[in-house]
């Protein structure tokens, strides 16, 4: 059967089967009081990547090819957020912590939807704009 490992850092805290365990997961994540904007990575069965940072509101994705060579892609929210210099922070393992600009990120029942349809297809979804790193 094929799976996707959902992880924090280092470590596999999920083997996803569907689409909806990934959405309970990802729910049960950002409800926690463990978690405080944790930055995940979901693995799939090839080795390819989607980075997944989520906090009680919005999220952001990055995509990296198995290769691990570029192009990388990353989710757009509002780009008219370019103009300002808005961050969010995201923690990975929480303890290292990483600046996003705010453009990149989305509403979080958008990233759930974008997270289910990849694992439904294997593809990056066309309901949000992505632009290479």
């Amino acid at each position: 059967m094929k799976f996707y490992k959902l992880m924090d850092g280092e470590r596999v805290i999920s083997e996803i089967l569907s689409d909806q365990d990934l959405e309970k997961k990802l729910i049960e994540i950002r409800d926690s009081p463990n978690y405080s904007n944790p930055i995940l990575t979901l693995v799939d069965p090839l080795g390819n990547t989607l980075t997944i940072g989520i906090s009680k509101n919005l999220g952001f994705l990055n995509f990296i090819d198995s290769s691990g060579n570029p192009p990388y892609f990353s989710s757009v929210g509002n780009r008219s957020l370019s103009e300002t210099n808005e961050i969010m922070v995201f923690y990975i393992e929480g303890k290292h912590f990483t600046e996003v600009p705010k453009r990149n990120c989305i509403p979080i029942e958008t990233l759930i939807e974008v997270t289910k349809e990849y694992i439904k297809t294997g593809n990056l979804s066309t309901v949000i704009n992505w632009e290479k790193d």
